[in-house]
């Protein structure tokens, strides 16, 4: 189903294969389109011009309507239902969504003049529409697959962030004890060792992968309160 611009006229589409265009004011049927060998699938109005119309049914045919008189056909892959139509704006060109490729025709011709195609062949486009001004083409496809390479960095991504919280956990720790063991002079106890490196409460300091993280470990010596709390900020 689809309006026309001016909001005058509404084209439907039904399983007897025709388009039954009705007058939104008094309800009255304005023109029936015969010539698809298959339902219709979808349908629109030219944005500017309600004369025109245009229709894809199930069988992979589409179609170009002036409501004067007369069709324009073109015959896609008949395996592949037509599943979306868009009219530009401006230019004589109506593109059309079937099966993983989208098609630009000039209905004045008799095929389309660029034809292109997504990725994969599992992929579908389902639904194409042009900005008003006509500078942009909008397209949904479904049955997209995952990126392997965006996968891979996801992971990555987590077992970075993993390996940066433990080792935040350890430094924690460490400045736990020694800040525990402090005497009241600030130097550390008897029977701890001076220096600190990479041991908190039997838990191992890990060091952070990649070069984002390798600025993290710089100048962490450990030693004494005042390198402590330096480190800790």
């Amino acid at each position: 189903m689809a309006f026309s611009g001016d909001g005058s006229r509404i084209a439907s589409t039904h399983g007897d294969h025709n388009i039954y265009v009705t007058d939104m004011e008094s309800g009255a049927l304005l023109n029936t389109l015969r010539g698809h060998p298959r339902s219709p699938w979808c349908v629109a109005f030219h944005p500017t011009n309600s004369q025109l119309i245009a229709s894809g049914c199930l069988g992979g045919q589409v179609r170009v309507w002036d409501l004067h008189g007369g069709s324009e056909r073109w015959q896609a892959d008949a395996t592949h239902v037509i599943a979306s139509l868009a009219f530009h704006p401006v230019d004589h060109v109506l593109v059309i969504a079937t099966g993983n490729h989208l098609y630009f025709w000039n209905w004045q011709s008799t095929e389309p003049f660029v034809q292109c195609s997504t990725l994969r062949a599992k992929e579908r486009l389902r639904y194409v529409k042009f900005d008003p001004l006509g500078h942009k083409l909008i397209t949904a496809i479904s049955n997209v697959a995952a990126s392997a390479e965006g996968a891979d960095l996801m992971a990555d991504l987590e077992a970075d962030s993993r390996e940066m919280l433990s080792w935040a956990h350890g430094v924690m720790d460490s400045l736990s004890d020694i800040i525990a063991d402090m005497g009241p002079d600030g130097e550390p106890g008897a029977g701890r060792p001076e220096h600190v490196s990479g041991q908190g409460r039997g838990r191992a300091l890990g060091r952070p992968r990649g070069d984002r993280a390798r600025g993290w470990m710089q100048g962490t010596d450990m030693t004494g309160s005042g390198d402590a709390l330096e480190a800790a900020g």
